[in-house]
Parts: C-alpha cells; structure tokens; sequence
C-alpha cells in the first residue's frame, strides 16, 4: 500500500509559511494544473498568523478553496484530520513538527522531500 489508497484525495495539512514554503507552494500549483484532484491543502500554520492566512489566499487562488489556518501545529493537528503534513518550516524544525504530527495523528504521514516537479 502506498501513501494513501489509490482513487483518494491527499489532505495536506502545511507546517510553515515562510521561506521555502513559496517553492512548495510553485510545486504544488504545477501539480494541480495536471492532476486537480490528487491533493487538497486543507490548512496551513505559521507562528505569524498573518503569514498563515496570506499563504493561504495565495492557495486558494489555484486551489479554489482557502484552507483553514493555525499558529502552529500542534492546533493544526487537534483540528484537522490530515492524511500528509509536509513540514514546510526551517530546517531546525522539521523534525520537532514532523514528530508531532506522527504523535498527535496516528497514520497521518510526514513528508521530508519538497515536491518533485
């Protein structure tokens, strides 16, 4: 079995706003342009709130839906149900927010690669 069962969508739920999150975000609008259904980002955090919500315009753009935003992710993942939480954020944190997703959410997969397009 893979990420998830063939035919579903992938829920992202985004760690961080700033910084490299702008090529994931290029890279998943390319994904969108070619397979619209393959994911949906259901929400976003960011220490900085405002960053949040901005990245967040910035998907619904091409996503066509605004997802939910959060200060961090701990709130993020009591709130959502994720099936992907790519961490987004600087590297000294990935692995704090990575592990936290794995703990707060039983089979919620993190990723640790930016998408390849």
């Amino acid at each position: 079995m893979g990420l998830v069962e063939t035919g579903k969508t992938v829920r992202l739920a985004l760690i961080g706003a700033g910084g490299i999150a702008g090529a994931h975000l290029r890279g998943y609008a390319k994904i969108k342009e070619v397979e619209p259904d393959k994911f949906e980002i259901v929400a976003i955090c960011d220490p900085v709130i405002d960053r949040a919500k901005e990245f967040a315009a910035h998907i619904a753009a091409f996503q066509g839906k605004e997802p939910r935003t959060y200060p961090d992710h701990e709130a993020l993942l009591k709130a959502e149900k994720a099936t992907v939480t790519p961490p987004t954020s600087p590297p000294r944190t990935i692995f704090i927010t990575s592990r936290g997703s794995l703990a707060w959410r039983k089979g919620c997969t993190s990723w640790w690669k930016s998408p390849s397009v």
